[in-house]
């Protein structure tokens, strides 16, 4: 057994809805096939938590209630929704979508954009990892050849550090375990009679430290199954493939399967018009995802800067550390023409490295000298306090000073190794290099890609792992 959790995690989910007329803007749930609440739009603690359990579904909760204010400055509330009753992964509270009308979030998304409710804590139950090994120690990479010959079962005993003769009292079963077969990316290569030479590429250059690779030439539409096998081994993060063909009359189709490298792959593309790459006939490998949820109790709090320009000025840069943008005009006749800014901004600001932000939809000022046009950008990402924006005609103001309550370092562990202390707003490269310096680790998988999502209370790397 390599992981296993006796006894539960209470499954813990967010509600935030963020409106200044209840009546017009209802929050109204449901969970599964239950029927729906009252509205609960700005209901007290106790109330919200009573009419989940009159649901029927939903056993016994536990609710808290915390003021939250939008980006765009809105005030509203947040219920933390804890579910005792009911172990493991429960399915998330749904609101009737028909009725929020201008109800938003805490991002100010309203409707089907929204994220009126996420989970904040997966619950768990009794759960348990099997992980066959070889005689070497080093994990099975495949259950084919033993698919359905062995059965696990599991049991719960009671512990006493006392005892080491095996005379612990029985507790439970934990049932019993299924194999998941492996699904391995399949690919076709259909190569037209009478093609000229072609490559074959690679590109995985949107990735953490990919690239893109070309094989060498292939001999056109005389091209061989081994050929192919030989030429795309020899790039970097195909690793083993097998390869069957099927001769059609005017075509032959090459069927590529990935062995050693798990997960969706990109497509791979070639050099000519008369070869093509699709997953007609192949398949999507899977792969093991896994996320760590740095949680904190509290809200982040985004920095708020405001920018400050007169239509005189005509035009503006603004810089973010060694970063300027291009030049933005601001030379607008009035408000209705100077909208156009909200999107400039936006896209000017996100083209620096790591910056994501929410420029407010209400512009202050009429643009002249006297009162100019204000623009009020708040800052998603990264957390905690920035600098300021510099420009070389704006006036910057700083309005809020970002802070996030998630401090300090962590470690992560595979197969009994430990990583160095990880900062908990690192990035995706910082997490890559800490995980691929596992000796055990690299080994067994490497990771491709890493997202990284941010939420009003926790921060989410997400991982793909390929072996």
């Amino acid at each position: 057994m390599i992981a296993g959790i006796a006894g539960t995690v209470a499954e813990e989910q967010l509600v935030v809805f963020v409106t200044e007329d209840c009546d017009s803007n209802q929050l109204v749930l449901s969970l599964g096939n239950s029927g729906q609440t009252e509205n609960l739009c700005g209901s007290s603690a106790s109330l919200f938590e009573e009419s989940i359990e009159k649901l029927g579904n939903g056993g016994d909760v536990h609710v808290t209630r915390e003021p939250i204010t939008s980006l765009a400055g809105l005030q509203g509330f947040a219920w933390t929704v804890t579910f005792f009753s009911l172990k493991g992964d429960v399915p998330t509270l749904k609101v009737d979508i028909q009725l929020v009308n201008q109800g938003r979030d805490w991002s100010d998304r309203t409707g089907l954009e929204a994220a009126y409710v996420s989970e904040f804590m997966k619950g768990r139950a009794n759960e348990f990892i099997i992980e066959p090994k070889k005689a070497s120690g080093t994990p099975l990479m495949s259950f084919d050849e033993i698919q359905g010959v062995d059965t696990f079962y599991t049991e719960l005993w009671l512990p006493d550090e006392l005892k080491s003769d095996g005379s612990h009292l029985w507790h439970s079963d934990g049932g019993s375990a299924v194999y998941n077969r492996i699904q391995y990316e399949v690919q076709t290569l259909s190569v037209q009679k009478g093609s000229s030479p072609f490559t074959i590429t690679m590109d995985t250059s949107g990735m953490i430290g990919g690239i893109s690779l070309s094989t060498k030439d292939l001999p056109g539409g005389n091209v061989t199954s081994r050929e192919i096998k030989d030429a795309l081994e020899d790039l970097d993060k195909v690793g083993s493939i097998q390869i069957s063909s099927l001769p059609l009359s005017d075509s032959t189709k090459f069927f590529i399967t990935f062995m050693s490298e798990f997960g969706e792959r990109l497509l791979l593309y070639t050099s000519s018009d008369s070869v093509s790459v699709s997953r007609d006939g192949g398949s999507y490998g899977v792969t093991e995802v896994q996320t760590i949820t740095l949680v904190s109790d509290k809200a982040f709090i985004y920095g708020v800067q405001s920018i400050s320009i007169p239509r005189s000025s005509r035009n503006f840069t603004l810089t973010y550390g060694s970063s300027t943008t291009n030049s933005i005009a601001c030379n607008f006749a009035n408000v209705s023409d100077a909208l156009i800014l909200i999107t400039v901004l936006k896209r000017e600001l996100e083209s620096f490295s790591d910056i994501e932000v929410v420029v407010d939809s209400f512009i202050s000022g009429s643009g002249s000298d006297n009162d100019p046009w204000i623009f009020k950008v708040t800052f998603i990402k990264p957390v905690g306090r920035l600098p300021s924006i510099t420009s070389d005609k704006a006036i910057i103001t700083e309005i809020q000073q970002g802070s996030s309550n998630l401090h300090r370092t962590f470690v992560l562990s595979y197969m009994s190794e430990f990583t160095g202390s990880i900062p908990f707003d690192a990035d995706a490269q910082v997490m890559k290099k800490h995980l691929e310096a596992l000796a055990n680790c690299y080994s067994v998988f490497d990771v491709l890609a890493l997202s990284f999502v941010i939420g009003t209370y926790s921060v989410r790397p997400v991982l793909f792992f390929s072996r």
